[in-house]
This record gives structure tokens, C-alpha cells and sequence, in this order.
């Protein structure tokens, strides 16, 4: 039996290395250094299930049928002396497949029927990163969850997920911190000379060839890597602190309950009056310690005021912690998201919203001393996984620059996590 499995491993080891091939041809590489590859982490919203693949080619078509692609879950090495071995459940509705480095785990599977689909990467034998895994006895699809998250898999556990320890291990990834023209850039090594970047770049200069300024964070929440300018600096948020006032009322309570309709008309419609109300009835002291909490400890509030003061980090920050708090699920993560994702007078919304679900909310305010601001803020779904964007200028309620910024930051983002770098500005484009 052990060598008609090893038979059986080769040849599904061999149409791994065959889709991995066609991937180089279909798409730009994803490997990072020498010897690693990414491992793309897809759900599928109809079965619960996760899947896991080191092929671009399987990871576009599955999300062209309906699977989210929710970015690199990890970076393995090409070879090891511990491969993991992927199988397939096909008698449980809509499929399922499961992941070991144990052969008799394996063997045991495939003696009751589920089929082999052999060796797909490999585990790091230097045990830098572990993968955890944890298992789901209620659920028939999508049992297990693997992942180098510790807070994704306590989370899990505190749900009624069963912790089964490491599943693998991972590597470290090879990217680089290079700066370029006042742009820091953490990712791989000579992307500062790719055309995506160098339009980035001169779009960013545009700004400053205006009289403007400009704070501009593009983070990756599957791979770590990010775009920034002018991160540090201070800047009025005006009406995109609502997003993040919201999100501590759903965080917080755990639903607007009777103010549901007041989140609504505060980030769809961006009105003052929803806002205040908001305020007057959850208070703000609270808001302002769970900023703290969340990574944007500098934000500054003028006295007598509900608007903020700060920075493209601490806004991305923020934002990083909304997408983290929205993993939990639930139905106030459902509501607020889907607001998020039907704001109005959003250059993000207006723009990305062709191609992804993207969660935005934007803030401006017109020529009035050193309140001058436009900004666009939130998160974006994209094909190679969802990420920060952070644009804060001091264009006087201006959103014309942002539009061509938007579409370089995101085609930068395909460049840099392997997807797509198309521009979206065909057809003409409008707000939200």
C-alpha cells in the first residue's frame, strides 16, 4: 500500500509542479527569496471552507467562480524534508479538503475514501513560523483552520473551536525596507523600479508639485508589506473619524441597536447631525481610549470638538484593527461592513468598488485654515487579498487628485502582493 501511495503522491506532486508552472507563465512570480513560495489562503462563502494553494492559476479560478481570495496566509519553502500532503473529501456537500505532514494520518483518510491529491508544499524543517491548526466539531466543511495568527486561532478557540496544535511551519518572508523620493516601501527587493511604483511615485509628487501635502499608507494585512508618505505627520480626519467612531460603538456594545438607522445616515451619508447624535448618546471619552488602545495614542481633538487630528500610520492602524474585529463575524461585523461598502462622495468607493468590495469613508472640509482636508480611507477586498489605504491630503474638499492616487496605489498593491495592476480609470470615473 505505501508504494502504491508513493505512486500515487508523485503523480499529484507532478500536476502540482505543472500548475505551479503554468502560474509563472499566467502571472507575475510570487516568490520572495530564493527557495520560498506564497501560500494563498481562499474562502468560500457557501461551504465555510478555506483553501490553501501555492498556485496563482487555482487560486484566479477559483475566485472567478465565487472562492474570496483573502491573500498569502504564509511563505513555505520550496523544499523541505517535511511535505504536507493535501486531500479531498467529495461526499460532503460542496467538498472538502484537509492538510497533514503525517502519513498515517494520510493513509487513514484515504482507507475510508477521501482522495489523495499528494504532496502541494513543503513545511519548514528550522520551525521559524508555526502554522496552527484548530478543528471545528460542528461543521461538516471547512472543519479545520490553519494559521500563523496567535490572535486568529485564540479567537477561534474561545468559539468552540478545538486547538490541535501545529500543523507546520513556515519561513520568514524576504522582503526588504527601501525608501525612494520620500516613499518607504517594505516588499520584495527592486520593486521601487517597477513602472506600478515609479507611477505611484510621481502621482504622490504631483500632490507636492501643487502646494499640497500628503500622508499615504498602503498596508497589506496577509503579507506585512506597505507603501508610505508623509505617514507621521498630523492631519485633520474630518469626517472620516466616523467610520472609526461607529466601529467602537459596534465594538464596544455589540450593535447600534435603536441608533442603527443614526450609523447609517452618519457613514453612507456622511451627516454631521447622525453623528453628533451618535456622540451625545455613546460619549467620547470611551472612543478616544480605544484609539489609544488601537494603535493612534497621538490623536489630537480640539477642545469642544468631535473630529480628530491624526496620522496615515495611526489611521491604518485603526483600520487594520476594524478588519481584524470583523474576522469575528456576527451580524454587527455584516451591518457595519455594509455600510462601509455603500458610502457616498468616496474617490475608493467610486473607483474600486467597479472590481472589489471595498469598505471606505471619506472626509473633507473646505478652505478654513489649518482644518483644510481630503481625505479617503478604509479597506479593500481585493483579488490578491484585502489592505489598508490611507490617503490624507490638504486639498480643500478636492477629490479630483485622489482618483489617479487611488488607482496607482492599488495597481501598486497588485504589483507588490500579486495581483492584478490594471487601472480602473477607464470609462470615466465619479464619486460614489
Amino acid at each position: 500500500m505505501r508504494s502504491m501511495r508513493r505512486l500515487a503522491c508523485a503523480k499529484a506532486f507532478f500536476i502540482c509542479i505543472l500548475a505551479a508552472t503554468a502560474a509563472a507563465f499566467a502571472l507575475p512570480s510570487t516568490a520572495r527569496a530564493a527557495g520560498t513560495q506564497d501560500m494563498w489562503r481562499l474562502y468560500n462563502p457557501y461551504t465555510g471552507e478555506h483553501l490553501y494553494t501555492a498556485s496563482t492559476v487555482e487560486r484566479n479560478a477559483l475566485v472567478t467562480v465565487g472562492w474570496e481570495a483573502e491573500g498569502v496566509g504564509w511563505v513555505a519553502p520550496t523544499h523541505s524534508g517535511t511535505p504536507v500532503y493535501r486531500l479531498y473529501n467529495p461526499y460532503v456537500n460542496g467538498g472538502d479538503h484537509h492538510y497533514t505532514t503525517s502519513e498515517q494520518e494520510c493513509y487513514a483518510l484515504v482507507d475510508v475514501g477521501w482522495i489523495d491529491e499528494g504532496i502541494c508544499w513543503y513545511s519548514d524543517d528550522a520551525q521559524t513560523i508555526a502554522i496552527r491548526r484548530q478543528y471545528n466539531p460542528y461543521a461538516t466543511t471547512g472543519t479545520h483552520n490553519y494559521t500563523p495568527d496567535a490572535n486568529e486561532a485564540t479567537t477561534l478557540v474561545s468559539r468552540g473551536w478545538k486547538d490541535e496544535g501545529t500543523g507546520w511551519y513556515a519561513v520568514v518572508r524576504g522582503d526588504v525596507t527601501t525608501s525612494s523620493g520620500g516613499i518607504t516601501v517594505t516588499g520584495p527587493s527592486g520593486f521601487t523600479g517597477t513602472a506600478e511604483f515609479q507611477r505611484l511615485k510621481w502621482e504622490i509628487s504631483s500632490v507636492y508639485d501643487a502646494g499640497r501635502d500628503i500622508g499615504l499608507v498602503l498596508y497589506d494585512m496577509q503579507t506585512g508589506r506597505k507603501i508610505s508618505c508623509g505617514s507621521q505627520t498630523l492631519r485633520y480626519t474630518a469626517s472620516s473619524v466616523k467610520a472609526m467612531y461607529s466601529a467602537w460603538v459596534y465594538e464596544r456594545y455589540g450593535s447600534a441597536g435603536s441608533a442603527r438607522s443614526l450609523v447609517e445616515d452618519a457613514l453612507v451619508d456622511s451627516s454631521n447631525s447622525a453623528y453628533s447624535a451618535l456622540v451625545r448618546r455613546y460619549g467620547f471619552s470611551g472612543f478616544r481610549s480605544w484609539l489609544s488602545a488601537n494603535g493612534a495614542s497621538g490623536v489630537y481633538v480640539p477642545s469642544g470638538s468631535y473630529y480628530a487630528f491624526m496620522s496615515a500610520d495611526e489611521a491604518a492602524n485603526v483600520w487594520e484593527h476594524i478588519w481584524r474585529n470583523s474576522l469575528m463575524g456576527g451580524s454587527a461585523s455584516s451591518e457595519l461592513g455594509g455600510f462601509l461598502s455603500r458610502t457616498h462622495h468616496s474617490a475608493m468607493g467610486g473607483l474600486l468598488r467597479k472590481r472589489y468590495v471595498t469598505w471606505s469613508k471619506p472626509g473633507w472640509y473646505p478652505m478654513d485654515g489649518s482644518y483644510t482636508s481630503t481625505n479617503d480611507m478604509g479597506i479593500v477586498f481585493s483579488d490578491c487579498g484585502p489592505y489598508v489605504l490611507v490617503v490624507m491630503t490638504n486639498y480643500p474638499e478636492n477629490f479630483g487628485p485622489l482618483f489617479s492616487i487611488v488607482d496607482a496605489a492599488n495597481a501598486a498593491h497588485g504589483k507588490l502582493c500579486g495581483g492584478s495592476t490594471e487601472s480602473l480609470m477607464g470609462g470615466g470615473v465619479s464619486l460614489s
